[in-house]
This record gives structure tokens, sequence and C-alpha cells, in this order.
């Protein structure tokens, strides 16, 4: 084995790794709070209204039938789902921020909390796509 190359094990963590997944762990936890507050903001406006102003100012085709699809959508969503998608989303992005910031620690309860939060989350994503 040449000089200064050491084995590796499978115990080596990679910092660069971890502190990638950490920093995605916070951003997406910081994008989350943001949306959620938004999501509040739009409780007492109309969401048609604000939808529409937001085509407006990303001048997207307004005669698109995904723009039409998503709008119907949006008119539908009673002020209780609307409550009860910024709860959860709040929810969401302090697992978040707990993860990132434990893994930018690196503690050992980050990684694990990080492996069961995702690995359910995986069952949810397949069964949404399967419709199994």
């Amino acid at each position: 084995m040449p000089t200064g190359i050491q084995p590796t094990t499978g115990t080596d963590k990679s910092p660069a790794t971890l502190l990638a997944i950490a920093l995605f762990k916070l951003i997406k936890g910081v994008l989350l709070i943001i949306s959620g507050i938004g999501a509040l903001k739009l409780l007492h406006r109309d969401v048609a209204e604000t939808v529409l102003h937001w085509i407006d100012i990303l001048r997207v085709d307004p005669d698109n039938r995904l723009i039409h699809s998503f709008l119907a959508r949006a008119v539908s969503v009673s002020p209780k789902q609307l409550e009860a998608a910024s709860v959860g989303t709040f929810i969401y992005a302090a697992l978040l921020l707990t993860e990132g910031t434990g893994l930018l620690l690196r503690k050992r309860w980050a990684e694990y909390v990080t492996i069961i939060s995702t690995a359910g989350l995986i069952r949810s994503k397949y069964t949404r796509c399967t419709g199994i």
C-alpha cells in the first residue's frame, strides 16, 4: 500500500456529504417556512385573484390548460384546507430544520432521524405514484 494512503472502512463519514445534506435540508426548511407564511397570508384574501396576479407577474400564458386546471383547484381550496396545509408545512419545516441542524453539528441522532423520515416518505411517494 502506498505511503500516506489509509484504507477506508464502512464507518468513515464524508464531511462534505453530510454538509451537503445538512445545507439541503436547512434550505428546504426555510423555503417551507416561507411557503407556510404565504399560505397563511392567503387565508383572508381571494385566492383566485392572487393566483391571477402572480400569473400576470410571471408572464405565464393565461390560456394554458394547466393554468386553468391550477386555477380551478386554487378556487376550490377552503380556508380550513389552507390552514391545515400551512400547519403541515410548518411541522415538516421543523423536522427538516431539526435534521439539518443536527447533521450540521454531526450528531448521530440526526442521522437516524434523517434515515427514518426519508424511509417513511419513500413509502408515501411510492403509494402516490403507483396508486397501490
